[in-house]
């Protein structure tokens, strides 16, 4: 079986945004494994529901998640954007030369629990364009849009 990290944003505003991220993260974590048939790699949902935001959790994560890229078979970006930090984990996974596959155009919704997406999905094996992510926030890398 196939073993694929989930990156979602996880950042938000307020607590209850980051939660319902992460509700989000999960449901696709679920769509993957019951609809793709893969084994979802995302510990930073449980993580983040347990430890406070602080940016030494936050390094933390990031260390943790970069591992368990560098043990999956793909990498797959689900939300609707893409975030700093899923950035991050996609141009780590592409030095690797693992596949990045960019799911973000269907929403930040998966489709329906059983129903699976049209495949050739698109690869993006490389880095992704930065500057700020689909919600026009900055992502940190100091590059214009």
């Amino acid at each position: 079986m196939k073993i694929v990290y989930i990156a979602h944003a996880l950042s938000a505003p307020t607590r209850e945004g980051i939660e319902e991220n992460r509700r989000r993260a999960s449901l696709w974590a679920a769509w993957a494994a019951v609809s793709e048939g893969v084994s979802p790699s995302c510990s930073w949902i449980v993580l983040t529901g347990v430890l406070e935001e602080t940016p030494e959790n936050r390094a933390r994560g990031l260390a943790c998640d970069l591992a368990q890229v560098e043990r999956c078979d793909e990498v797959w970006l689900v939300g609707g954007r893409v975030s700093s930090g899923m950035r991050l984990e996609a141009d780590h996974a592409a030095q690797l030369t693992i596949p990045v596959i960019d799911l973000t155009a269907l929403g930040e919704l998966p489709p329906s629990i059983g129903s699976t997406v049209h495949r050739p999905w698109k690869f993006t094996i490389g880095t992704i364009a930065s500057g700020t992510d689909e919600a026009g926030e900055d992502d940190g890398s100091g590059k214009s849009p």
